[in-house]
Parts: structure tokens; sequence; C-alpha cells
């Protein structure tokens, strides 16, 4: 992911919006590991919308982060490893560069990768 110039404070900003908005994603009334009727798409596009999208847009159009759009169709992330599911999880829970670490759940993280695989073609 390119990196994108912030001022420290900017920077600060951000990571405490993403810290409130990632600890109310998993708040509403279904208890922890519970999706009721979601299937893993509707999973992964709560994720997307919870962890991702205040950055990253499904298209080619750039945010704070870069737009999502072909990212299955490169070859390597901008850490230099392949696109694979598992190295884009890693990818998702260390960071890098401008992009901070997220700490998606298993089974939320799975269903993400999932829904990105789809929406990002």
């Amino acid at each position: 992911m390119p990196g994108i110039p912030l001022s420290d404070s900017d920077l600060g900003t951000l990571l405490d919006f993403l810290h409130q908005k990632i600890g109310s994603a998993g708040s509403g009334s279904e208890s922890a590991g519970t999706h009721g009727d979601m299937t893993e798409t509707d999973l992964g596009q709560q994720a997307f919308e919870a962890y991702c999208s205040v950055c990253h847009n499904l298209n080619a159009e750039q945010k704070i982060g870069p737009g999502l759009a072909g990212l299955f169709a490169k070859d390597v992330l901008p850490n230099g490893n392949p696109v694979t599911d598992e190295n884009l999880k890693g990818w998702i829970l260390s960071g890098g560069w401008a992009m901070p670490s997220i700490p998606v759940p298993g089974e939320e993280l799975a269903a993400l990768v999932v829904f990105l695989q789809e929406a990002t073609q």
C-alpha cells in the first residue's frame, strides 16, 4: 500500500478513530463468534465496513489508502509477498507502511478475504 503522508497528529487521530470503530464493531446484540443467519459474504462485507472502509474503497478510487480494485489480480502486496489469502490476512493483521495493524478476529478475517476476492474483481 502506498505511503500516505500524514502528520503525527493526523495519524494519531486516524488511529484513535480506527480503534474506536474496531471496538464498537462487535458491540451488537449477538454474542462474540455468533453471526446469526449471515452468509460468509455478508460477514465479510460487514467486516469491510467496520474495519476497512474508512480508508479504502472497493473500486480504484483512493481514500486515505488506495482503492482495492483488482487486488487479487496483482502479483505482490506492497511488502513484496505474493497476493494470497494468508499473506493478505498477515498484511491486515500486522499492517505496514501507512496502514496500521487491524486486529480483525479470525472468523471475520477469513470472511473479509472472501468478500474482497469477490468485491474487488
